[in-house]
């Protein structure tokens, strides 16, 4: 069909049957709300439309370009399509003033506002059209343009588009799918498109009323497939070059979102940003000159049980390696202040010997009274007290009221210091409620660990430094007899 015109009629081309159908430079005009072609299926086979170069023009703003149902498959391209006629408009709102003549909407419904919203009759805020027929008049609902039932496959191209456009719905297996691809939108609400569970539909290549290119949208899974069969062949899957003459420093190659929000990036140096990094079982490999640099806000890079290899910087604000560090590779942490971590640079494969544990073991006697004891020097080297266990050959049975308290004072290398190693808490007391050993007192001839201070500062001594093992009591404990004291220090020199 060549240059047909279709005025004033309520159904342009009813196809009913299976077969293919080609329109060029049709027009319909004049009529409201009819319908261009109607498509109701028929015959076993699949039907393809060719339309192009179609015009509509409806002056009640509701024209009906297609409408597909029946169960059979139908292939439908619309190549070159507008339409006139009154534009759809906005949605009702509680703080607008409408005029006299107004139009708004509630959802597909229209309504035109019938009273002045300026003085004597002040406004017609929070008057919903709906509840308040006094005030807005019904004019019908908007039918979209384009309606296409089960088992339709759709695409528009080239089209001029204005207001709400297309209604795709599928059942179940009879899925039906649209794509607008470089199209002029000149309508930037979000319901452009409606669909059901069933359907699916994609946007590319369109522009806005301004000619301003669109992102692709829709609910249509971006998904590619290839196929590399052939093993002399160096296969590229997905390559984008970008000739950079001048841009901003925050250039991004690419910038991955979710409801906004930033989760995977690459500046244009090629640095990777991400909001975490697990590597499962895999390798991390970077360039010899290549950084990795993990994004604020509690990013996490985790080597599950992989490798990392080839990094020179490596900054990351919490770092959890469950796998292995190439030899000979530098991690370096910016500033602590910055929540980095507490490490600053390390030669992997230079690390000195694995650091040795001394423990040093001293005699306290029977504990009758508080008093001070002076425990055995410190080694000459710098050390971490790592654990400290208490001995004796009593049975202290435990209680709330009746007990020692064991702290262990770093005096420093002038006797002065008043530094504590031990923490201040019930766990360093055999008492009932949060005592050592659970709350079950000291046993004859066990040890018993003390808690250490939480701070690593509090546990570090250096050569010169004095300890002195305090012991205090509330009521009347048991007495401790022959009572040792093991110290096990970590040393960190060389």
């Amino acid at each position: 069909m060549i240059n047909c015109d279709f005025n004033d009629c309520d159904i342009g081309i009813d196809h009913a049957k299976g077969g293919d159908l080609r329109v060029f430079g049709a027009s319909m005009n004049g009529f409201t709300g009819g319908t261009f072609l109607s498509i109701a299926g028929g015959g076993p086979n699949a039907s393809a439309f060719v339309l192009s170069g179609i015009r509509l023009e409806m002056k009640a703003g509701k024209p009906s370009l297609i409408e597909t149902s029946g169960p059979e498959p139908k292939n439908i391209l619309i190549d070159g399509f507008a339409w006139t006629g009154v534009e759809y408009p906005t949605a009702y709102s509680t703080s607008t003033t409408y005029s006299v003549g107004t139009q708004t909407r509630i959802n597909n419904t229209i309504y035109e506002s019938i009273l002045n919203g300026s003085a004597p009759n002040f406004n017609n805020l929070n008057r919903p059209p709906a509840t308040s027929p006094t005030w807005w008049r019904w004019l019908g609902d908007y039918v979209r343009p384009v309606r296409l039932g089960k088992q339709t496959n759709c695409t528009v191209r080239g089209a001029i588009v204005r207001g709400p456009f297309a209604n795709v719905e599928g059942d179940g297996a009879s899925k039906s799918s649209l794509t607008i691809d470089r199209c002029r939108l000149q309508y930037n609400e979000a319901d452009t498109v409606v669909t059901n569970s069933d359907a699916v539909w994609r946007r590319s290549d369109c522009t806005d009323f301004n000619c301003v290119p669109l992102s692709d949208n829709g609910n249509w899974p971006n998904e590619l497939t290839q196929t590399w069969d052939d093993s002399g062949t160096t296969f590229t899957a997905t390559k984008l070059d970008v000739t950079d003459t001048a841009s901003a420093s925050g250039s991004l190659l690419m910038d991955l979102q979710v409801n906004a929000a930033s989760k995977l990036k690459v500046d244009k140096t090629g640095k990777l940003f991400a909001a975490s990094l697990d590597i499962a079982g895999g390798a991390l490999e970077v360039s010899d000159t290549g950084n990795i640099t993990m994004s604020a806000g509690g990013a996490l890079l985790d080597v599950n049980t992989g490798d990392v290899t080839g990094i020179v910087n490596l900054s990351a604000q919490n770092l959890t390696l469950t796998g292995t560090i190439a030899a000979n590779q530098l991690l370096a942490a910016p500033a602590t202040g910055s929540g980095a971590p507490t490490f600053r640079a390390m030669a992997v494969a230079d690390v000195p010997a694995p650091a040795k544990t001394i423990s040093v073991t001293r005699l306290i006697g029977d504990i009758k009274v508080p008093t001070t004891y002076l425990l055995a020097p410190v080694p000459g080297l710098a050390a971490k007290i790592v654990g400290v266990r208490v001995v004796n050959s009593a049975d202290i049975t435990p209680s709330d009221t009746n007990y020692w308290t064991f702290q262990i004072i770093n005096r420093g290398s002038a006797g002065t210091g008043t530094t504590q190693v031990l923490a201040a808490t019930d766990a360093n007391t055999p008492k009932a409620t949060g005592g050592m050993n659970g709350g079950s007192g000291l046993d004859p001839y066990a040890a018993a660990a003390l808690t250490l201070h939480g701070t690593t500062s509090n546990r570090n001594v250096t050569a010169g430094d004095t300890l002195t093992f305090e012991v205090t009591k509330s009521g009347g404990p048991v007495l401790g007899l022959e009572v040792s004291l093991v110290l096990d220090f970590e040393v960190t020199g060389s």
